[in-house]
């Protein structure tokens, strides 16, 4: 979604239909919603693929109140190549959030398709939303093991796999905390780990820095 920095690159924005795309220089005014393109800044170690990553196309979608439908995206059109990294930006309230949500498959689009890697996104996306969503009654290590045994895989490697990169994350020594015993910058740190932990073929992120300190925050853009 919201990335505070893309490695200072340089951008190409095709816009998404109904979107209008969004560059900003620092001093420039707040724009309309619109997707960053920025080009990663190392080779990836996957295969290059014909079919896309993530393909919208003509996705309208909203949620129902009392007084009716309310539309939140109407009619987006975008595509997302294999290894590559986006970000969405926009004004609170644009549709950012629904937008992801409706790439995860968590949220049914009224009309259009959405296909991760020429499928249903269902079981090939990790979405990590706003809130840490932590379950309270588990450590932090046991929050992010979760998406691991959800998978069954084998309990020994991945309590291996997660410790790897606890220390990465500043949350070495918190392993058997529980999140009410974390800072909300450290609950977010275990929220984002789980959701990388879980390799699924495409990673959505909510916001994934937005309670990180400076310092913090740009490290975890670079191990991104």
């Amino acid at each position: 979604r919201r990335v505070h920095s893309l490695w200072g690159s340089r951008y190409a924005f095709p816009a998404p239909s109904g979107w209008q795309a969004c560059h900003r220089r620092p001093g420039d005014p707040p724009r309309r919603p619109g997707i960053l393109r920025a080009p990663l800044p190392r080779p990836l170690p996957c295969a290059v693929s014909s079919i896309p990553a993530l393909a919208l196309q003509g996705v309208t979608a909203g949620y129902m109140t009392p007084r009716g439908k309310f539309l939140v995206l109407d009619g987006v059109s975008f595509t997302v190549q294999n290894g590559e990294w986006i970000s969405v930006v926009g004004p609170s309230g644009c549709g950012k959030t629904t937008l992801l949500r409706v790439c995860a498959g968590l949220l049914p689009p009224w009309s259009g398709t959405v296909q991760v890697f020429g499928s249903s996104p269902r079981g090939k996306t990790s979405y990590m939303p706003q809130g840490d969503s932590l379950l309270p009654w588990r450590t932090a290590l046991g929050n992010i093991l979760a998406a691991l045994e959800v998978d069954g895989r084998p309990r020994p490697e991945a309590v291996s796999k997660a410790r790897d990169c606890l220390a990465q994350f500043g949350l070495g020594g918190f392993e058997k905390s529980y999140p009410f015993e974390l800072s909300g910058g450290m609950r977010q740190r275990v929220a984002l780990l789980r959701a990388f932990l879980a390799q699924r073929e495409l990673l959505l992120l909510d916001e994934p820095l937005g309670a990180l300190d400076a310092l913090t925050r740009a490290e975890l853009q670079d191990w991104l």
